[in-house]
């Protein structure tokens, strides 16, 4: 499994909340003397994994995310995951309801929750798109675990990322223009740490819906029962990932129809404001390709864009007095923003040596960072293993995953104070309830942890670990 974040799983997690311990004290103890979290199993789908991403978790508890069954895909070998159909679910009061898809035995995911309530995500239809001969998606919602199709902007795809408070839910949609570059790989926005091995390029609408397209990708808002098309920064494509309070709006888009040495045209970061309805270019490092990956409530804006060279890749942050500033890294050439707080931390992934230079043959030498008044910390990891920043809450808690430098397996889910010491999740829960916490995704303001565990009968399930008061 590649450990480069796909664009379009580059997912916010502007969540807040204090646990009832602290992280670094546990560290230092070694051992804690009590469990700090009970595992809340959220069940399984008749298959042998289960995923939360994005706002997995409301702050009344329920969490929504996508599980396998044993239906084998229709649509193999163009599967929707892994081969067998994968349905959207949510957790709540104790139950997990399979909240199914736009046809019977097709896919669907859930993206998030709102405090509300609102589920958002994708979900099949269960026709294939005349111009791709790949299966059909919709962004859609659920209401009340009734699903409702929110369209497209006359194409063959869509999707929902992400939703505000207010039920403003963003991402993309197919129109029904021919897209000159619908089947050129977005090169210069996919550089990788990885030495001696050739890329794993995907097209712009792959990087949107999962699947391919033959028309124009627009970044799009649904609300109220209205479409808005946010249109584009001069160019045929852009896609939103992002959205806070007062409806701004983050994602990328192409800038021109002109292409750049990489076959496409250049990539740019923007900000799209619901009450003028118009794209704010937010520059970049130099490079060909700048994408945001997620914006806070201030209206801060971060994510990653190639230097100069177009070979180095580093995290920025965005903000409207001071522009794009370049946050660095831990030494290598490789970095990018994970998420960011409303206090401005910054959390994300760097290597730590240039590629070539001692580190193992697929994966650059590699930790997670947090970034805080303009100094970067490396948070550590465990043996020889390399670690990776996935959410951070208000207080400043951080929670991610230790990973395999050769395989990029997931291995250990862990947790950090505002930059200190990892702790593994394992050593805070029971022993005896037989989990294995593989990674966390997400942590929420009441400090709940959406995690992936290996459980009691070796199959892989999304777990909550919620605080022992």
């Amino acid at each position: 499994m590649l450990r480069i974040k796909p664009l379009h799983l580059v997912l916010a997690a502007l969540l807040c909340g204090p646990l009832a311990f602290s992280t670094a004290s546990v560290a230092a103890a070694g051992k804690p003397s009590a469990a700090r979290y009970r595992v809340v199993d959220l069940g399984s789908l008749g298959g042998d994994f289960g995923i939360l991403q994005g706002r997995s978790i409301n702050l009344a508890g329920a969490a929504v995310g996508f599980m396998g069954t044993n239906v084998p895909d229709p649509f193999n070998p163009d599967c929707f995951f892994d081969c067998n159909v994968d349905h959207a679910f949510l957790y709540q009061g104790g139950k997990t309801y399979d909240l199914g898809a736009l046809a019977k035995g097709v896919s669907s995911l859930a993206a998030g929750i709102t405090n509300a309530g609102l589920v958002y995500g994708q979900a099949q239809n269960g026709k294939l798109d005349p111009l791709t001969g790949f299966p059909q998606a919709r962004a859609v919602q659920w209401i009340d675990r009734q699903i409702v199709n929110l369209g497209t902007l006359g194409g063959n795809q869509s999707i929902a990322i992400m939703a505000n408070p207010q039920g403003q839910t963003i991402g993309g949609a197919l129109t029904s223009r021919l897209d000159p570059f619908a089947d050129q790989p977005m090169a210069g926005c996919r550089y990788t740490p990885i030495s001696g091995a050739g890329a794993n390029w995907s097209t712009f609408a792959e990087n949107s819906f999962f699947a391919p397209g033959a028309t124009e990708t627009h970044a799009t808002l649904w609300w109220g029962g209205t479409k808005y098309d946010m249109d584009t920064l001069g160019g045929p494509d852009s896609m939103a990932v992002d959205v806070n309070v007062v409806g701004q709006a983050v994602g990328w888009s192409y800038t021109s129809f002109q292409a750049n040495d990489f076959g496409v045209p250049d990539v740019r970061p923007f900000v799209w404001n619901l009450r003028t309805r118009k794209m704010r270019d937010l520059g970049s490092l130099g490079g060909a390709c700048a994408i945001a990956a997620a914006i806070n409530n201030r209206g801060e804006v971060v994510g990653h864009s190639t230097l100069a060279n177009n070979t180095t890749e580093h995290p920025f942050l965005w903000t409207a007095m001071g522009g794009m500033r370049d946050l660095g890294s831990l030494g290598g050439d490789f970095a990018h923003a994970n998420a960011i707080n409303d206090r401005g931390e910054v959390i994300g992934y760097s290597t730590m040596v240039p590629r070539g230079q001692g580190q193992p043959p697929t994966y650059a030498k590699g930790r997670a960072f947090y970034w805080k008044n303009g100094t970067m910390t490396n948070l550590g990891t465990f043996g020889d293993d390399y670690s990776d920043a996935n959410s951070i809450n208000s207080p400043g808690q951080i929670v991610g995953e230790i990973f395999s430098p050769t395989t990029g397996a997931s291995l250990i889910g862990w947790i950090s104070d505002r930059g200190g010491p990892i702790v593994d999740l394992n050593t805070l829960i029971d022993p005896a309830s037989g989990y294995q916490i593989i990674a966390a995704g997400h942590i929420t303001d009441a400090g709940e942890i959406g995690a992936r565990a290996i459980a009691p009968d070796g199959t892989e399930h999304p777990v909550k670990l919620v605080p022992i008061r």
